[in-house]
């Protein structure tokens, strides 16, 4: 994260470049070895891409604009690529009681009869 942080704003749209470059290519042994050595064995590269979409999804990014950032063109992709943790989903589920009330409402049936034969 320190490289990382070292070097943000110095490139306008990609994270990784090769002297300010897009590059196509990935050492693998290398990107490995890096991983095991920070601990992350069995941690691949493409999966960087779903922490991405997923720490977005998390922060409330709508699925539209996470599908036009991730340059997928559908939003089942958006749905692949992007994973809600265990808390996220526990505070949507606390939320659940809110919306509804939990008290129920009972009416005397006979005394709304009454009520609105009154009227």
């Amino acid at each position: 994260m320190q490289v990382l942080n070292a070097c943000r704003g110095q490139h306008s749209e990609a994270v990784f470049t090769v002297e300010g470059r897009l590059y196509h290519w990935l050492d693998h042994r290398t990107w490995r070895a890096v991983c095991a050595k920070a601990g992350l064995p069995g941690v691949r590269f493409h999966d960087l891409r779903h922490t991405w979409a997923s720490w977005l999804a998390q922060a409330g990014v709508d699925p539209q604009h996470l599908k036009t950032l991730g340059g997928w063109s559908t939003l089942a992709m958006v749905e692949r690529y992007s994973h809600l943790n265990v808390e996220h989903s526990r505070a949507a589920a606390e939320r659940i009681p809110t919306t509804f009330s939990l008290q129920p409402e009972i009416i005397n049936l006979e005394g709304e009869r009454q009520r609105r034969a009154s009227h």
